[in-house]
């Protein structure tokens, strides 16, 4: 994943499973919630 400001989030790898999917955008909901300073949680499409 590149870090670069503007970067997309999430990895669109159609190999991952479902459950892949999900732990990588509840691994980013952690992260938006307890380490930024607003705590807002993401929207993902």
């Amino acid at each position: 994943m590149d870090d670069q400001p503007g970067q997309q989030m999430l990895n669109y790898n159609e190999t991952w499973t479902a459950r892949k999917q999900v732990e990588e955008i509840n691994r980013i909901q952690r992260f938006l919630v307890e380490k930024t300073r607003r705590g807002i949680r993401g929207i993902f499409f």
